[in-house]
């Protein structure tokens, strides 16, 4: 009984090491989605753009790697799910136009990335390659000073993350530990033997 006694503070101080190496995901910036006013006025539109700001010139939190959106597919005010062209690093698209100011109360955008592997502040990181940007709430206001200046705008950035190193469960760091408290015990009796 000794043996296991001995090597519970073993045990303890490798589930505390184990536990202590999780990764956090990184939020890594990959473009925005911008709702503007473009026909002003009484029964004005809005127009939804998307910009793919990867590549060389992307912003600190962003990735220097140029990426290329993907399969994506957009939702507004829950209605019918319409495909979306494929979008390159540095480009700005118009996603949806001729939409009725003040009319946007809910969207949904998702879509897939490529490549996995990307230059984030110097350090190669694989990302998660798949992005979702949605809104639920009052209806979007393009009116006002968003109207005439474009600044206030509803801004909604496109981000994904860094894939997050697993962490052993429970279970795992026990028969972990269980298995080097044993080899302790072997070479103990050993030693005693000898």
């Amino acid at each position: 009984m000794k043996p296991i006694a001995r090597c519970t503070p073993l045990l303890l101080l490798l589930v505390f090491l184990l536990a202590s190496t999780a990764v956090f995901a990184d939020t890594i910036l990959i473009g925005s989605l911008d709702l503007y006013n473009d026909i002003p006025g009484p029964g004005g539109q809005d127009e939804l753009d998307l910009t793919n700001i990867t590549g060389p010139g992307a912003p600190s939190n962003g990735t220097v790697t140029p990426v290329t959106f993907t399969g994506m597919t957009l939702s507004i005010n829950g209605g019918s799910v319409v495909s979306l062209a494929d979008l390159g690093a540095g480009l700005t698209e118009v996603i949806a136009s001729n939409l009725l100011q003040t009319s946007i109360t809910s969207f949904m955008l998702t879509g897939s990335l490529t490549p996995t592997q990307v230059l984030v502040n110097g350090v190669l990181e694989t990302i998660v390659t798949t992005f979702t940007v949605s809104y639920n709430g009052p209806a979007l206001d393009t009116s006002g000073s968003c109207e005439t200046s474009g600044t206030g705008c509803p801004h909604f950035d496109v981000t994904t993350t860094s894939e997050i190193v697993p962490v052993p469960e429970p279970a795992t760091l026990t028969l972990y530990g269980s298995g080097l408290c044993f080899v302790a015990w072997l070479r103990r009796r050993r030693s005693l033997k000898a």
